[in-house]
């Protein structure tokens, strides 16, 4: 659902994925929703070259640039 939200956000900016450099995002319970994060965001960000990404929740800060 947050994804949908920033998709109609960037719509209205006139914007797509494509023009996103850098995403962050704050994870409740990340051993649990890891394996969903990375089956939906092939879905937003389509084909490489991605945004850096930089995941935090509980004990984990993990930052990826791609």
């Amino acid at each position: 659902m947050s994804f949908d939200s920033l998709n109609a956000v960037l719509k209205a900016a006139g914007c797509t994925f494509d023009d996103v450099v850098d995403v962050t995002v704050f994870i409740v319970d990340p051993e649990v929703a890891m394996e969903t994060i990375w089956k939906v965001l092939p879905e937003y960000w389509g084909d490489a070259p991605h945004p850096t990404l930089t995941g935090a929740g509980g004990d984990l800060a993990v930052s990826v640039s791609a």
